[in-house]
């Protein structure tokens, strides 16, 4: 393998090695521009509807204690892209280097990074997805819970959604 092919240069100029992720090449407005840039869906969904602001939709579905896990639970895809669930379901390898990234992630902003993705966090992000999925007029899978709550997303602008990503970050860390 070309360990060059490895390397990613980020908006701020740092260069992640994403076989060997280091905390301290994480930057939080790295992290806030790749995820602004980023549509979800692969990109099929009517309206361009980003990774930061489901991230910050993710975030406010949580309770104070798990919202910064919850902001930052996708923050690999700023450096990795956005795959498919199932897609990266085939992909162990790249499910590994996610991993990595994320770990990385989580030990510079001091979450607990030897459960990535906890329950309460993983709940949040699966009702997100109906909640998205319904707001974007989108086909709702068979198995979306019925009690969904009723919020009305508008979806933002890459710029935007990385002001309101970097907003909600610093009201979780002060």
């Amino acid at each position: 393998m070309n360990e060059t092919a490895c390397w990613i240069s980020t908006h701020s100029g740092t260069q992640i090695n994403l076989l060997d992720p280091q905390p301290e090449q994480i930057h939080i407005e790295d992290i806030a521009h790749g995820l602004s840039q980023t549509c979800r869906f692969a990109g099929q969904c009517p309206l361009f509807y980003s990774v930061a602001q489901h991230s910050v939709l993710v975030a406010d579905l949580l309770p104070e204690q798990w919202a910064l896990h919850g902001l930052l639970h996708d923050a690999s895809e700023a450096f990795m892209g956005d795959l498919h669930t199932g897609l990266k379901q085939l992909l162990p390898d790249y499910k590994r280097l996610e991993n990595r990234v994320l770990a990385a992630v989580f030990r510079h902003f001091g979450l607990d990074d030897t459960e990535l993705k906890p329950e309460p966090v993983e709940q949040a992000d699966r009702q997100a997805l109906f909640v998205e999925m319904k707001a974007l007029n989108m086909r709702l899978p068979l198995e979306a819970p019925a009690n969904l709550p009723d919020i009305r997303l508008e979806p933002w602008s890459a710029q935007q959604a990385r002001q309101k990503f970097l907003e909600r970050f610093a009201g979780l860390v002060r």
